[in-house]
């Protein structure tokens, strides 16, 4: 799967997103006393699978499984999964771990497009969100 992004950014988006854990809640309509419905969490999951294909190489190969939504301490709605796609000899490359989030690369909302990170270099520390998800 190819990087659509540096490591630099990745590092610094990794950082900022343990550093204003308690600012995402002014995203999430948790601050009005409302918890996401079922409709924002399948358009969520729409995003988020849309997102991780513009990454691929074969974005038409890719396969999802297990994936879910879910609002880490109610402040955001996250979507984790894993995904399988065509690597550039044709073949499968197995299926590895991606994470969601409706944050664009300034860190601002950005519900349509997000920020998607598949596999574990990309995942680092966050993909701890999906371990512990309930």
């Amino acid at each position: 799967m190819q990087s659509q992004c540096s490591g630099a950014w990745r590092a610094d988006v990794l950082k900022r997103m343990v550093q204003l854990g308690a600012a995402l809640a002014v995203f999430a309509p948790v601050t009005s006393g409302m918890a996401y419905d079922e409709n924002a969490k399948v358009n969520a999951t729409l995003f988020a699978m849309d997102a991780v294909k513009r990454k691929l190489r074969d974005p038409s190969s890719a396969e999802f499984r297990n994936v879910n939504t879910y609002e880490p301490e109610q402040r955001v709605l996250v979507v984790c999964g894993l995904v399988n796609a065509k690597n550039g000899f044709g073949g499968y490359a197995g299926y590895e771990a991606f994470v969601w989030f409706p944050l664009g690369a300034d860190l601002k909302p950005d519900v349509r497009n997000g920020t998607a990170l598949v596999g574990a270099k990309e995942i680092g520390d966050i993909g701890s969100l999906c371990r512990n998800a309930k």
